[in-house]
């Protein structure tokens, strides 16, 4: 879905006549709030709108103002999710997940429990095909220090957690469309079959450089305390990721990608001499997507020597 399209989806969405500014009387006031509402939503940047996420549902901001100004967030996600980091994504995926009051036990997730079908239907659409554009972009079986890899890997975290249409997302991603899908594939599958020594795709951590393997349940977020993938999402990948899966794409990904051949045959020689490791560290991933506890997930996350 192209962007335009995205606002004539939102086209019936009034702007708010008041503007609430911050409860606490700490970042932004009602005039502050007012001049994004009152701004041209197709030239908002990133920077006008730190402020406003950063308290978003938690110090400022209503469900009515959020909707308004979702098409022109959304638009600056689109293009900050294909630069190397950013703190945007970080704000905006944290106020896309908050537990509201009024909807604290539902799924953590604004577009989910405070949108319409038809919004709900343009703004999953508009995801979807901003991030398997980006997922496609990957191009190294041979990443060294931290990399816009590592990135993409923490956004595709959040998303399962922020989208219920992981099941299509994935389906479509693991079908190869293009190379960098399946480069992407296999830099995904290196991360279940080696821990964090050994992996032939990423170089270990360096105290100058950073990188390493990507932890696969660390998202992209200042905030994840509460956060679970949707629960249909969990299902399918559990249901679809498992050790004959990875080898079945292995053997399929080999004819779409030139000059994986070597990579790709370490990793299937890994993966017949211990498949029941193998098994572990999927486990591991589903027990991490299904725990509320940031803390937990963390500590997961340090502590793992699978």
């Amino acid at each position: 879905m192209r962007v335009e399209n995205l606002y004539a989806a939102f086209a019936g969405v009034e702007k708010p006549e008041s503007a609430k500014g911050c409860s606490q009387g700490c970042c932004m006031e009602d005039d502050d709030v007012r001049a994004l509402l009152d701004f041209d939503q197709r030239s908002l940047s990133a920077k006008q709108l730190m402020a406003y996420l950063d308290g978003a549902f938690v110090t400022l901001s209503n469900v009515r103002e959020f909707t308004y100004l979702l098409p022109g967030m959304l638009r600056i996600w689109a293009e900050e999710v294909m630069k190397p980091s950013g703190a945007y994504t970080e704000y905006f995926h944290a106020a896309l997940g908050q537990r509201y009051e009024e909807v604290a036990q539902l799924a953590p997730s604004f577009i989910t429990t405070q949108l319409s079908p038809a919004l709900q239907e343009a703004v999953i659409q508009f995801m979807h095909e901003v991030m398997l554009n980006r997922i496609g972009f990957e191009e190294s079986l041979s990443i060294k220090g931290m990399s816009t890899t590592h990135y993409w890997f923490r956004v595709f975290a959040a998303y399962g957690a922020l989208v219920p249409d992981l099941e299509t997302l994935w389906q479509q991603w693991w079908a190869f469309p293009t190379p960098g899908h399946g480069v992407a594939a296999v830099q995904y599958a290196s991360c279940l079959i080696f821990g964090r020594q050994g992996n032939p795709v990423f170089a270990p951590w360096d105290r100058n450089k950073g990188g390493g393997s990507p932890c696969l349940w660390d998202y992209d977020a200042f905030n994840d305390e509460g956060w679970l993938w949707f629960s249909d999402s969990r299902e399918f990948l559990e249901k679809t990721l498992t050790v004959r899966y990875l080898e079945q794409k292995l053997t399929e990904v080999s004819g779409c990608i030139s000059d994986s051949a070597p990579t790709v045959t370490l990793l299937q020689k890994a993966l017949k001499e211990d498949p029941a490791l193998v098994e572990l560290r999927i486990g591991q991933l589903l027990q991490m997507l299904n725990t509320k506890n940031s803390q937990v997930r963390l500590e997961e996350s340090l502590q793992n020597r699978l």
